[in-house]
C-alpha cells in the first residue's frame, strides 16, 4: 500500500504552468499525502478506495528543472521536472506520422537537441472501459529521439517553444486507421444516433 503514481508521473515529465495543476495517485486508505515542488506544496488524505489528488499552484513559475516530491508512508521523488505548456497530440495516421519520415528529416533531427521540448508517447492499446494507467516514457528532443516524435507535434511544439520561451511537451496518443467511434465514450455515442449502429456492430465484433 505504498504511494503509487500514474504512468505519466516520471522523471523528465512536464507540468502545465497554471494556477491549479493536479497531481494524483493511490496509497493506503486514510494515508496522509504531501506533494511539493519549488516551494509549492499541498496535502490531502487518501480516500477509502486509496485514491488521492491535490492541486499545486504553478502559475508564473519558471521552467525549471525541479524535483517533485510525493511523501507519505514512502517518498517518491521525480527529477528533471519542467513547468511549461503541455499539449495532447491525438488522432490517426496524420498525427502519428513521425518526424523521421518527413521532408528534410535528416537535417532537422541532426539539429533537434532541445531539453525544453519533450514528448510522452502513449503506447497503443484499446479498452471498452476507461483506464487509470498506460505505458510510455518522457524523452527530450535530440538526434537520438526526435525521429520518433509526431512530425506535426514536433514542429508545433518547436514553434510554440520558440515563441513562448518556456518548456513545451507533447502527450502523443494516436492510432493510425482508427475510426471516430473508437474515441468516443458510450455516453457520447448515445448522443449521436447516426453512428450508434456502427459502434454497436464494433462492440459485437469485439473491436474497441
Amino acid at each position: 500500500a505504498e504511494i503509487q503514481l500514474p504512468c505519466m508521473f516520471k522523471d523528465h515529465m512536464v507540468l502545465q504552468e497554471a494556477a491549479s495543476v493536479p497531481v494524483w495517485g493511490t496509497a493506503n486508505a486514510g494515508a496522509h499525502i504531501t506533494v511539493s515542488l519549488a516551494g509549492q506544496s499541498a496535502e490531502t488524505t487518501a480516500g477509502a478506495d486509496g485514491k488521492w489528488k491535490v492541486a499545486l499552484n504553478l502559475h508564473g513559475l519558471a521552467g525549471g528543472p525541479y524535483r517533485l516530491s510525493i511523501a507519505g508512508v514512502n517518498t517518491i521523488t521525480l527529477f528533471d521536472v519542467l513547468v511549461g505548456e503541455v499539449w495532447l497530440a491525438g488522432g490517426q495516421s496524420n498525427m502519428e506520422f513521425t518526424l523521421a519520415k518527413s521532408i528534410g528529416a535528416d537535417a532537422e533531427i541532426a539539429q533537434s537537441t532541445n531539453a525544453n521540448l519533450r514528448q510522452f508517447e502513449v503506447k497503443k492499446g484499446g479498452s471498452f472501459d476507461p483506464q487509470d494507467t498506460c505505458s510510455g516514457e518522457w524523452v527530450s528532443a535530440s538526434p537520438a529521439t526526435s525521429g520518433r516524435f509526431s512530425a506535426i507535434g514536433y514542429y508545433f511544439a518547436k514553434k510554440l517553444q520558440q515563441d513562448l520561451q518556456k518548456p513545451v511537451a507533447l502527450v502523443s496518443s494516436y492510432y493510425g486507421g482508427s475510426n471516430v467511434e473508437s474515441w468516443l465514450s458510450p455516453e457520447g455515442i448515445e448522443k449521436l444516433p447516426e453512428i450508434k449502429p456502427v459502434a454497436d456492430a464494433m462492440i459485437a465484433e469485439g473491436r474497441s
